[in-house]
C-alpha cells in the first residue's frame, strides 16, 4: 500500500493512525447525515426507508425553496385493509376479537394481500403497533448514538384510523400477549408445574430435588430463589401430591352429579350476567341520548347565531363527538356479547366427556393428563398440609361442549363462541370464576417432610 513505511513497527503505527482517521471521518459523515435527516423529519417530510403498508410517498414542494421532498399519503385500497385489520383485532366479526395469526389467515383467504405477498402474524402485529396509522410517524426509535439527535421526532401524516381505536387494540394486545412462563409450564415434564401455587406468597411451586436427585418435591420457588425461611410452606413429595390430585379429580370431580351441578350453576350465572348486561345497555342508551341532545342543542345555537363557533365551542363539539363514538362502541360490543350463542349439550355428551377424562387420568399418559389438567383447572393452592383445587365453570362447560367423542380427545374448544383463551365471561367480572374449590383431605397425604430431610 502506498505511503506505508517498510519498517514493520512504524507501519503498524501508521496503519492504526489511518484507521482512526477513517473512523473519525465515517462518524463525522454519519453525524452530518443524521442531522440532515432529523431536520427533514422536523420539517414534516418523509426521511426514506421502507414505506408503511397503507401509505405512498409523493413529491411536495418546500416552502422556502424550489426543492421538493417526499410526504406520505394514504393509499385508498391499502387503507381499507388497515381499517379491516384494526376492526378484526378489536371486535372481530361476531364480537370475539381475532388474534394476529387469525387476521393474517382471513386476509390471505379473502385475497387482501400485502403488496402481492401473503400476510404473516408478525406483519399484522407490526401494523397494529405502528402509530403512523393514527397520524404520528415516529422517527428515531432505533438510534444508538446519544450525542446525535437524542430526541425522537414525530412527523404528522394523514391518519387512517382514530387514536382511541389504536390505543384500545394496544391494550388488547398487551392483555392477550402469551405468557412465557405458561409455555414453559406446558412444556415441563412434571405433571403439575404451572398449576401449583403457594397460598402465602402466590408464587409457583417448582420441582426441587434431594439426595442428589433421588427424591423430588414440589417446593415454593421463593424458598429456592431467596432463602428457606422466606416462606412457611413445606415441600410436598412429587409422586404423593400428583397421585392425590388425580385421585381427588377421579373420585370427586369427574362424576355425573358434580358436573351436572356445576353446569346448572353456570346457566344461572349466565342468566344473571344477561340481566346485568341489559341494565348496563339501558344506562348506555340513556347516556347516548343525553350526549346527542347536548350536541344537537349546541349545533342549533351555532346555526341561529346565538353563539359563535370559536375555538372553545369547537372543542366542546369535538368532545361530544368523541364521547358519542365511544358510547356507540360500548353499546355495539355489549349487544354482540349478549347475542353470542352458547353451545347446548345433553346428558349423553356430559357422560362421554366424564368417561374420557377418567380414562386420561388413569391411563398413565403424562402429556394427555397434563393437557386435561390445564384445560379445566385454574390453580392448585398449597397451604401447609392442605391442598385446594380451584377451577372455572365456563372452562369446564367449554371443554364438555368441545369434546369430540369420535376421537375421545380432550382439546381446547373452538366451537363455543363465548370462549377464547383468557377471554371468557369471567374476565368481564360477570361470573364467579370458582366452579370447583375442594380441599384434598390431608389424610390422602402422608406426614410431610422438607426436602432437606
Amino acid at each position: 500500500m502506498d505511503g506505508i513505511p517498510e519498517d514493520e513497527d512504524i507501519a503498524f503505527i501508521v496503519k492504526g493512525m489511518n484507521g482512526l482517521f477513517n473512523e473519525q471521518y465515517s462518524r463525522a459523515l454519519s453525524k452530518s447525515s443524521s442531522i440532515r435527516l432529523n431536520q427533514t423529519a422536523l420539517d414534516g417530510f418523509h426521511t426514506g426507508g421502507c414505506l408503511p403498508f397503507g401509505f405512498q410517498s409523493i413529491a411536495s414542494a418546500m416552502s422556502d425553496s424550489r426543492k421538493t421532498r417526499k410526504k406520505l399519503i394514504p393509499v385508498p385500497e391499502e387503507a381499507e385493509v388497515v381499517k379491516l385489520i384494526f376492526k378484526l383485532a378489536s371486535v372481530g366479526k361476531s364480537g370475539i376479537r381475532y388474534g394476529t395469526k387469525l387476521i393474517a389467515t382471513e386476509l390471505n383467504v379473502t385475497g387482501k394481500l400485502k403488496r402481492g405477498n401473503k400476510w404473516t402474524a408478525n406483519a399484522v402485529h407490526r401494523v397494529l403497533r405502528d402509530s403512523a396509522y393514527y397520524g404520528d410517524r415516529i422517527i428515531g426509535k432505533n438510534r444508538t448514538r446519544a450525542d446525535i439527535n437524542p430526541e425522537q421526532v414525530i412527523v404528522k401524516v394523514p391518519p387512517i384510523i382514530e387514536k382511541s381505536l389504536f390505543e384500545q387494540v394496544a391494550l388488547l394486545l398487551k392483555k392477550n400477549a402469551p405468557n412465557k412462563q405458561e409455555h414453559q409450564a406446558l412444556g415441563s415434564p412434571s405433571l403439575l408445574t404451572g398449576l401449583v401455587k403457594c397460598h402465602y406468597c402466590k408464587c409457583n411451586f417448582v420441582i426441587n430435588t434431594g439426595k442428589s436427585g433421588k427424591y423430588k418435591y414440589y417446593k415454593c420457588s421463593d424458598c429456592i430463589k431467596q432463602s428457606i425461611k422466606s416462606c412457611s410452606n413445606k415441600a410436598l413429595p412429587k409422586d404423593v401430591l400428583e397421585h392425590a390430585i388425580l385421585n381427588e379429580l377421579t373420585k370427586n370431580l369427574f362424576i355425573e352429579p358434580v358436573i351436572t351441578s356445576l353446569l346448572t350453576e353456570l346457566k344461572t350465572d349466565v342468566q344473571d350476567s344477561f340481566r346485568k348486561s341489559q341494565i348496563k345497555l339501558l344506562g348506555l342508551s340513556k347516556k347516548k341520548a343525553a350526549l346527542d341532545h347536548k350536541q344537537f342543542s349546541l349545533i342549533d345555537k351555532i346555526a341561529d347565531n346565538s353563539i359563535f363557533l370559536d375555538e372553545f365551542v369547537q372543542k366542546n363539539l369535538d368532545t361530544y363527538k368523541n364521547e358519542i363514538r365511544i358510547t356507540n362502541h360500548e353499546i355495539n360490543n355489549l349487544k354482540l356479547r349478549m347475542g353470542l350463542p352458547i353451545k347446548k349439550f345433553g346428558a349423553k355428551q356430559t357422560g362421554l366427556f366424564i368417561d374420557a377424562c377418567k380414562r386420561v387420568l388413569l391411563g398413565g399418559n403424562l402429556e394427555a393428563t397434563k393437557a386435561l389438567l390445564n384445560a379445566v383447572i385454574e390453580r392448585i393452592e398449597i397451604k401447609q398440609d392442605k391442598v385446594t383445587i380451584v377451577g372455572n365453570k365456563l372452562k369446564m362447560m367449554a371443554n364438555i361442549g368441545g369434546f369430540d367423542s369420535r376421537h375421545s380427545r380432550i382439546k381446547v374448544p373452538s366451537i363455543i363462541s363465548v370462549w377464547r383463551r383468557r377471554r371468557d365471561l369471567n374476565s368481564r367480572g360477570a361470573i364467579n370464576p370458582c366452579w370447583f374449590s375442594r380441599p384434598v383431605h390431608s389424610a390422602t397425604l402422608p406426614p410431610l417432610r422438607s426436602s432437606a430431610e
